[in-house]
């Protein structure tokens, strides 16, 4: 069953979801303050099992969180790829990815 919204209620959803979002971030950057340095001893069954560090960040609209995510993601290690800062050389979205 479908309810109508507000456009009111939808923003309020939306502006929720950021600052869920906003907050699972800073745990994030707390956490990496906590466990700095990880040894490879520390995470063996995860660095023996990734054949790329690689992790493709989905654009969206909200271009700030995803400068964070990418931020957050090098700080662990891990090369964030968001797909429309690659060049295109004439190639499809698909072929891109």
């Amino acid at each position: 069953m479908v309810y109508p919204t507000t456009s009111q209620r939808e923003l309020e959803a939306w502006s929720e979801g950021h600052q869920q979002a906003l907050n699972l971030i800073d745990t994030m950057e707390e956490e990496l303050k906590l466990f700095a340095h990880p040894t490879s001893a520390a995470l063996p069954s995860i660095q023996a099992r990734d054949e790329s560090r690689q992790v493709f960040i989905v654009h969206g609209h909200d271009e700030e969180m995803k400068q964070h995510v990418a931020r957050i993601l090098s700080r662990l290690d891990f090369e964030p790829v968001i797909l429309h800062e690659k060049p295109n050389q004439g190639r499809t979205v698909i072929e891109k990815f």
